[in-house]
């Protein structure tokens, strides 16, 4: 509960290279519509690391990020998020989860791990945001199951995640 309580209130999000692929995936598998709207109306920040990263992986998709605000490396703890295994990308986004408070979007297990070790570093989980979208009434239920339900298929989230995510839907409905 206290995320969302923070969720609501933070209107940017630092997003990594793979929830950005399954942004992507998603908007390239009928979810156009969602991803557009998500966009226009959340605010997404990115490092010039993981710029840098997205330009290398997604050529084609230059346009689709320019929306997204890239800030610079902090390099207040990034040597540290280094030693620790973490990218360029990462680490520079981890300096903003735990500096500026930015919520970041991760698919990475270490990332996520390092929030629950550091009490000033939010992380979640790509599946936990469009939860909290459901929540926030940015999208609908049925939005919110059929994404879930992609998640599975990609093997992306198990299967009591997505129970638990899916449950979120009776606070709605």
């Amino acid at each position: 509960m206290f995320i969302k309580l923070v969720l609501v209130f933070q209107t940017m999000f630092g997003v990594d290279t793979l929830s950005w692929f399954y942004i992507l995936l998603l908007r390239d598998n009928g979810f156009s519509n969602l991803i557009s709207r998500i966009m226009e109306r959340k605010e997404f920040m990115i490092t010039h690391d993981v710029h840098k990263e997205l330009l290398h992986r997604f050529p084609d998709e230059e346009v689709f990020f320019r929306n997204v605000t890239i800030l610079p490396r902090l390099n207040k703890h990034f040597n540290k998020f280094l030693k620790q295994c973490f990218d360029e990308a990462d680490a520079s986004l981890l300096e903003y989860g735990e500096f500026s408070g930015y919520p970041i979007i991760t698919e990475d297990h270490p990332m996520l791990l390092e929030n629950t070790m550091n009490g000033a570093l939010k992380a979640l989980h790509i599946a936990d945001y469009f939860g909290f979208l459901l929540l926030e009434g940015e999208i609908s239920p049925n939005e919110l199951y059929q994404v879930v339900r992609l998640f599975r298929e990609w093997k992306i989230i198990p299967k009591q995640k997505a129970k638990r995510i899916l449950r979120l839907r009776s606070r709605i409905i």
